[in-house]
């Protein structure tokens, strides 16, 4: 009987809507499949950086939101 894996499921759908032409996203689902967390924490603060994005102001309210503290 086949496993039930979520984060796979996903990843195949995104590979099947936009597909391999986009090599960061290629490197980001490759993270993923990998579970590079650290990878995958390092892109993200490294895009809202550049977006100019305060990632710990988000990440603080993410948690407010779910009723956990940091």
């Amino acid at each position: 009987m086949p496993t039930f894996n979520p984060m796979q499921m996903i990843v195949n759908q995104i590979k099947g809507r936009i597909g391999n032409n986009n090599p960061m996203l290629n490197n980001v689902i490759g993270m993923a499949e990998k579970n590079d967390v650290s990878g995958l924490e390092n892109f993200a603060r490294n895009l809202a950086k550049e977006k100019g994005i305060d990632v710990e102001q988000y990440y603080n309210q993410a948690l407010q939101m779910f009723g956990m503290t940091k």
